[in-house]
């Protein structure tokens, strides 16, 4: 097989140890990203494991998708210097501009790519989508068994807080930010009836709703679906009973039966848990949200509190993760210390309908910084990097041809 370089675009590998049907935070971003470098014009493959063994290449919106069995990975450094020999194998015949790596907390085929990658001389970004902080011995077993300190490779995270968290591993690499990024004009429609609906009592046709606090969520114990049902109960015993509450949970996961038991033992019958939803049933949900919560400390990021946020949602998230990158506390929501403050912060919101008006008001006017041109181009800049770092020449991307234009 040739390889993909064409006249004005380059050819990209996208590396993630799950994508697509997988629904996620990594898989959501990868997808947007590759979806979008192909339409400024770049050849882009993701290379992924395929759990069931499929190892075909098939196209999905224009992006090519190869599925590596995932028998191939095993957690073994044996296994992982198989996997090594396998992507070198692979990148000799397709020889991409750049190799792009998403990791997160336990992600082999990241790991063995980065090796791969820097073996057979191929410019290699990392994009850690993950805090790397209280993980033990396993990021360090992992980076002296594949010897990812000694490679030529760029390393970047989606938010500060993640960043810091790798800086130890990476070094002496700097680690860049790389944030995550939303559509905002997606949403637009949904603050402008968000800031109509606060703005003016007479144009919400149901004054008397409930305040409906919503969390879109996997039910895991690090994104903390349990601990959130706790938040929900204080929240109910701080506002007074005049003010009427009800709740959405939205999302599944292995903790669903934990959540359901102790949604019974509080009696909260006024919380529903609807399950994974779909694209507009997530836009439904958001489009009739006052307040949303992001309960995990370990957030990295947080797409679907940005997507909240660009609704005209106020948003209340813990104040040691990465949802500060975009959250600013006052203007876009408030930030807690622990889960008795957050229970504290969301009873604030729901008792001062000025403060969400005011929160409202601010995100329907100010379109978040985070689109997909700036994160296209904050790759372009790290993909340079990489290219230089390994003395390869990189084509030029047709972004910066557009915009010259």
């Amino acid at each position: 097989m040739t390889a993909w370089n064409g006249p004005t675009g380059r050819s990209l590998w996208h590396v993630a140890d799950s994508y697509a049907p997988k629904v996620g935070g990594i898989e959501t971003h990868v997808a947007a990203l590759a979806a979008h470098q192909v339409a400024a014009g770049h050849r882009v493959r993701v290379v992924t494991l395929a759990p069931a063994g499929d190892t075909a290449t098939s196209p999905q919106d224009g992006v090519e998708v190869t599925r590596l069995a995932a028998g191939e990975t095993g957690l073994s450094f044996a296994g992982l210097a198989g996997l090594v020999d396998h992507l070198r194998h692979r990148l000799r015949h397709d020889r991409p501009d750049v190799v792009h790596v998403h990791a997160s907390v336990l992600s082999p085929l990241a790991a063995a790519a980065i090796r791969a990658a820097h073996e057979e001389r191929v410019p290699a970004l990392v994009t850690v989508h993950s805090l790397w902080a209280d993980l033990g011995p396993l990021p360090w077993l992992v980076r002296h068994g594949l010897r990812l300190h000694e490679t030529d490779t760029v390393w970047s995270a989606v938010s500060r807080v993640a960043a810091d968290a790798v800086a130890p591993l990476a070094a002496p690499r700097e680690v860049h930010v790389l944030p995550n990024a939303v559509d905002p004009d997606a949403w637009t429609s949904l603050a402008a009836a968000a800031l109509a609906r606060t703005s003016s009592p007479e144009a919400d046709p149901d004054p008397d709703r409930a305040l409906h606090l919503v969390a879109v969520m996997r039910l895991t114990r690090v994104k903390r679906a349990v601990p959130l049902v706790e938040v929900l109960h204080r929240v109910r015993e701080q506002v007074p009973a005049v003010v009427p509450l009800r709740a959405t949970i939205a999302g599944d996961g292995p903790q669903r039966r934990g959540v359901e038991a102790r949604l019974r033992r509080h009696g909260m019958d006024w919380v529903s848990l609807p399950g994974s939803l779909d694209r507009p049933a997530v836009r439904a949900l958001l489009a009739d949200a006052d307040v949303f919560l992001a309960p995990a400390h370990r957030e990295s990021f947080g797409i679907a509190p940005l997507e909240a946020r660009s609704s005209g949602v106020p948003v209340v998230a813990p104040a040691a993760s990465g949802v500060t990158e975009f959250l600013q506390p006052g203007l876009e929501g408030l930030l807690a210390s622990d889960d008795i403050d957050m229970a504290a912060q969301v009873t604030r919101l729901c008792t001062d309908p000025a403060l969400r008006a005011r929160m409202v008001h601010h995100d329907a006017t100010t379109p978040p910084a985070f689109d997909w041109q700036r994160a296209r181009q904050g790759a372009d800049v790290l993909y340079a990097r990489a290219a230089a770092l390994v003395g390869v020449p990189l084509p030029a991307a047709p972004l910066l041809l557009e915009v010259g234009r």
